[in-house]
């Protein structure tokens, strides 16, 4: 707790009558001669006169601590300095508690005006009275808390704290999305692919599929066989007068036995366009390997 002003000057005027007093004797004491060493009637005389001034200035001093309240007891004087770093600690809680608890109200915002535009004549010489009235007369349509700049700029900064979180997040995801599509277009490519595949060992199969009893193909020299992939190989050890046999007078034995028994419409078309027996043994190699 500090010294009030009035306890200094209580001090200061304690202080000043001890050394007032300790002046005068010695100067009392200066004045008198070394060579002329006092009487010891007069010796006598001081030393009654010193102690009737000691005693006074002891009343004295308690008088003037009986006046001095309790809680203003003189503390040590070293502890009468604030340290500066705590004045401005103090200073610094003070202005913040204070702009945070602005007041509100008319005169308070004339004086905040004021405080930061200087006097402003003109508007402080209307009628005060009247203005402090309409003031409190307008209802706002929403409720207006008071908030301060300091409270705006740490609104900002805590939204742009939440932006920045959401934006990594967001790009999370984008990338986990952007990878994921890639592994979809590859597994898309790998279902078309296993697609085709599966359409060339179906094409294959036909190859292998025997025709119904009683509808073998029998070749001009006795040779029989059942599926398309017999045909091939009867085709490449067949000698041209019987290949010609079979395609002669614009006709061709072999497709219109995978057309009508087969059920190979396509393929039949194909070894109808043909003239020779290698061309149709192509046909038949490529179609057996999955080629259109």
């Amino acid at each position: 707790m500090y010294l009030k002003r009035g306890e200094f000057m209580v001090k200061g005027f304690i202080k000043g009558l001890i050394s007032s007093k300790s002046n005068e004797e010695k100067k009392q004491k200066e004045e008198i001669p070394d060579e002329l060493p006092p009487l010891a009637e007069d010796v006598s005389k001081e030393e009654q006169e010193k102690a009737r001034l000691e005693a006074e200035e002891q009343a004295k001093e308690e008088e003037l601590k009986e006046e001095i309240p309790e809680e203003l007891t003189p503390i040590d004087e070293n502890s009468v300095e604030e340290k500066p770093e705590e004045i401005d600690r103090l200073k610094e809680e003070f202005e913040d508690v204070g702009s945070k608890k602005q007041s509100t109200g008319f005169f308070s915002n004339l004086l905040n005006i004021t405080k930061k535009q200087g006097l402003n004549k003109k508007l402080l010489e209307k009628d005060l009275y009247k203005g402090m009235q309409e003031y409190h007369s307008l209802k706002p349509s929403v409720d207006i808390k008071s908030i301060t700049k300091k409270e705006l700029e740490d609104d900002i900064a805590a939204k742009l704290d939440e932006l920045k979180l959401l934006e990594k997040n967001w790009q999370k995801q984008k990338e986990f999305i952007e990878e994921n599509k890639q592994i979809l277009l590859a597994d898309e490519k790998k279902i078309q692919d296993k697609i085709e595949e599966l359409k060339l060992l179906l094409r294959k199969i036909s190859f292998y599929k025997d025709a119904p009893v009683g509808k073998y193909f029998e070749s001009k020299d006795g040779v029989i066989v059942k599926n398309v992939f017999e045909l091939l190989n009867l085709l490449k050890i067949t000698d041209e007068s019987v290949f010609k046999h079979h395609t002669a007078e614009n006709r061709n034995d072999f497709a219109l036995w995978i057309k009508e028994v087969i059920g190979d419409k396509e393929l039949a078309a194909k070894l109808n366009k043909s003239g020779s027996k290698k061309e149709i043994i192509s046909i038949l190699e490529d179609a057996s390997a999955g080629k259109s």
